[in-house]
């Protein structure tokens, strides 16, 4: 099984992202629901990371899928790098990154896990909200 990390700041589209992969029936873990983090504080304040024992355990579990997709980000998700075949970094212009998730427009990004069903390239286009121009495919 390949993992691909979906990572990027906030309004980037990570989570439009996982929900289009899911709908095309592959399996996704979105890090921000279901008790992957732990807030934390810090130096600047109250932050979350990743909880490094439940991230491990759906790395390391068996699961039948081609392709796993994980989105997230968190100071300490550096550390699980080596176990991402993939790690797909969502940006947007600076001007972007203060309007609500579903009108945030990015730049093209591509990734390309293997075989048929892994080949994925992600694309959205400037000028159409995210929840309208994510595509998947070939």
């Amino acid at each position: 099984m390949r993992r691909v990390l979906i990572t990027g700041m906030s309004v980037t589209g990570k989570s439009t992202v996982l929900r289009r992969l899911a709908e095309l029936g592959y399996r996704v873990i979105d890090t921000d629901e279901g008790g992957f983090t732990v807030s934390v504080q810090s130096a600047s304040g109250t932050e979350r990371l990743w909880r490094e024992d439940r991230i491990q355990a759906i790395l390391s579990a068996f699961i039948d899928a081609d392709v796993m997709f994980v989105s997230g980000t968190c100071r300490n998700q550096v550390r699980f790098y080596p176990q991402f075949d993939r790690i797909v970094l969502l940006s947007a212009p600076a001007s972007v990154l203060g309007r609500p998730a579903g009108h945030a427009h990015k730049q093209s990004v591509r990734h390309k896990a293997g075989g048929s069903r892994g080949d994925a390239a992600l694309r959205r286009d400037r000028r159409a909200p995210t929840s309208e121009c994510c595509h998947v495919g070939a």
